[in-house]
């Protein structure tokens, strides 16, 4: 977790050019959203099987959430996260690290909403509907 901390403290202080305590607790974006994405994930899996649409509702919306919540700092956030999904490694395989646990925790209740899916398919069925 420390050096994705870091890559967003870096990422959050290019508007700023130095470090500061409100940047660095910035840095904590991806705890944020995991902890809120779960969060969400739990009142939606009570259901023995949860609607799909309450799934990704879960899974989308905590993050906008999270980053959208900071005034002027959205910016810099949403071009953070955008770039945990383009950059080569080592960003990309540290930020898929950080979301480890709740991709996970979401395809288990996806395949729980869509047993007749493969454990890889359930996100082309989703998105093909």
């Amino acid at each position: 977790m420390d050096r994705f901390r870091l890559c967003i403290a870096m990422e959050l202080n290019s508007a700023e050019q130095s470090p500061t305590p409100l940047s660095l607790t910035q840095s904590l974006i991806a705890e944020q959203i995991v902890t809120a994405q779960l969060e969400q994930l739990s009142h939606v899996s009570v259901s023995t099987i949860p609607p799909v649409e309450a799934i990704l509702e879960a899974f989308l919306f905590p993050p906008l959430h999270v980053v959208m919540s900071v005034g002027e700092q959205s910016l810099y956030r949403a071009r953070f996260m955008g770039r945990c999904r383009t950059e080569p490694d080592p960003v990309q395989s540290i930020a898929k690290q950080e979301f480890h646990a709740s991709k996970q925790s979401f395809l288990d209740v996806l395949q729980r909403s869509l047993p007749e899916q493969s454990r890889t398919e359930p996100h082309r069925t989703v998105l093909e509907t």
